[in-house]
């Protein structure tokens, strides 16, 4: 039987080829983990509260899925669908709606992203190859998110949002400095 360790200096060996990724691999990467912290940040605040009321805090969790599904719209920018499915008004909401089903599509469609990420990121695949699985994946959720709550609205607050955090631009040292939200 394979001991903790010997099973540590195996998974070692497996990942020290790990190259330096290139951007548009570390953006859908990006993209990924952010979408499934956000959406599965946003169910909870969701399941938390009493039915029908929205928070402000919901709307920003929502705002930074919104940046993130950008982010990863961005990183197959000649599909044009992913491009519609954002300028779509078919499924645009005037308030946050709270279904289930909506935001556990929305995660698994986002863990699938992290998938392939790992595939182009650290075992070194070629994006391309990925380009029209990504797409689908990115569709499911910019539809989802026009399902939970109308895009404008999300997009205006984290512009909002980020202008108040960062009045001269994101950087990393006001990134590590800021409170958590759970201590606000």
């Amino acid at each position: 039987m394979i001991t903790e360790k010997e099973f540590l200096d195996h998974v070692k060996r497996q990942t020290a080829h790990a190259p330096a990724a290139d951007k548009r691999g570390m953006d859908l990467l990006h993209a990924a983990i952010g979408l499934t912290s956000e959406l599965q940040e946003l169910q909870t605040l969701m399941e938390s509260r009493p039915k029908g009321r929205v928070t402000k805090r919901e709307w920003k969790e929502l705002s930074d899925a919104w940046f993130y599904a950008f982010l990863g719209a961005g990183t197959i920018p000649q599909d044009q669908s992913v491009a519609r499915a954002i300028t779509s008004t078919d499924w645009t909401r005037n308030e946050l709606i709270s279904d289930p089903y909506i935001l556990n599509s929305a995660i698994v469609s986002a863990i699938s992203l992290c998938g392939f990420a790992e595939k182009i990121v650290f075992q070194l695949h070629d994006f391309d190859r990925y380009d029209l699985a990504i797409s689908e994946c990115l569709v499911w959720i910019i539809r989802k998110l026009h399902k939970i709550g109308d895009a404008r609205t999300a997009w205006n607050v984290n512009v909002e949002k980020l202008r108040e955090r960062y009045p001269n631009g994101f950087s990393a040292a006001d990134s590590m400095g800021r409170k958590p939200e759970s201590d606000k």
